[in-house]
C-alpha cells in the first residue's frame, strides 16, 4: 500500500493511501462506459430526428447540415468535459470514482482547481488512454494527468466510521465563552474539509485536538468531542 504524506502550513502531517492501478482503472472503465453511453444516446437522437425529416418531407435531407456539426460538439463536449465537470462538481470525484471510494485532490491536500480539471480531463483521453497512464500509475501511482496537474487520487477508507455530529454534551465552560485565535480556527477548518481522506478518518488528529484544546481550557480531553470541536469552529467562523 502506497502511501503520500504532506505538511499543513500548521506543521501537522497528514498521510493518504493512493489509490492503486486497479481500483483507478476500474473507475475509469465505469466512466467510459457511462461517457458511451451518452455517445450514443446523442448519435441515436440525431439519426432519429433525421429519419422523422425524411419521412415528413420530400426534399432530401442536407447532410451539410448544422445538425451534424451539434452532434459532434456534443460528442466532444461528453469525452472531454465529463471528468472535468463531474471533479469540480463532486469534490474530486467522477460516478466511477466514487464507486470505488477514490478521490481527485491537489498535492498539498486541497479540493481541485478548473485549470487542474482541465488539464487532468484533456491528457486522460489523449496521451493517458493510450496504455501510458496505466503504465505510470502501476510504476509511480500517477498518471501524466497526475504529473501535468500537481494531483494526487486518493483511495477513502471506510474501515473506520466517523463520529456523529450530535448534539452537544453539557460541560462545565460554556462553549460561547470559548474564543479560538486565527491559526486553531484555520486548524480545525482544514480538519473538518479534510478528514474524511485521512487515512484512519481523522481520528488520530482528532484525538490530539481534544487533547490540546482540552488543555488550553482546562478541560478534560473528552469533552472535545468531535460535535464540540464542530461546535467550537462553528461559534469562531
Amino acid at each position: 500500500m502506497k502511501t503520500f504524506t504532506i505538511v499543513t502550513p500548521d506543521n501537522i502531517e497528514i498521510e493518504y493511501r493512493l489509490a492503486g492501478v486497479g481500483s483507478r482503472l476500474s473507475a475509469a472503465f465505469i466512466d467510459v462506459c457511462i461517457q458511451l453511453a451518452a455517445c450514443v444516446a446523442v448519435i441515436c437522437a440525431i439519426l432519429f430526428g433525421i429519419m422523422q425529416y425524411r419521412f415528413s418531407n420530400t426534399e432530401s435531407f442536407n447532410y451539410n447540415h448544422p445538425v451534424f456539426a451539434l452532434a459532434l460538439v456534443l460528442v466532444f463536449a461528453i469525452i472531454y468535459g465529463y471528468c472535468p465537470v463531474c471533479e469540480l462538481s463532486m469534490g474530486g470525484q467522477t460516478p466511477g470514482k466514487r464507486l470505488f471510494k477514490l478521490r481527485a485532490i491537489k498535492t498539498n491536500g486541497q479540493a481541485l482547481s478548473l485549470a487542474q480539471a482541465l488539464v487532468r480531463g484533456v491528457l486522460r483521453y489523449s496521451i493517458d488512454m493510450l496504455g501510458v497512464g496505466a503504465v505510470m500509475i502501476f510504476f509511480t501511482s500517477k498518471r501524466l494527468g497526475d504529473m501535468a496537474a500537481s494531483t494526487i487520487v486518493v483511495a477513502q477508507s471506510s474501515e473506520v466510521q466517523v463520529s456523529s455530529l450530535g448534539p452537544i454534551q453539557k460541560e462545565p465552560v460554556a462553549m460561547q465563552r470559548l474564543s479560538l485565535d486565527e491559526d486553531e480556527t484555520r486548524l480545525l477548518k482544514e480538519f473538518f474539509d479534510r478528514r474524511e481522506h485521512f487515512l484512519d478518518r481523522g481520528k488520530g488528529l482528532e484525538q490530539n485536538l481534544a487533547a490540546y484544546f482540552g488543555e488550553k481550557f482546562d478541560c478534560p480531553p473528552n469533552i472535545f468531542s468531535i460535535a464540540n470541536l464542530y461546535e467550537l469552529l462553528r461559534i469562531n467562523s
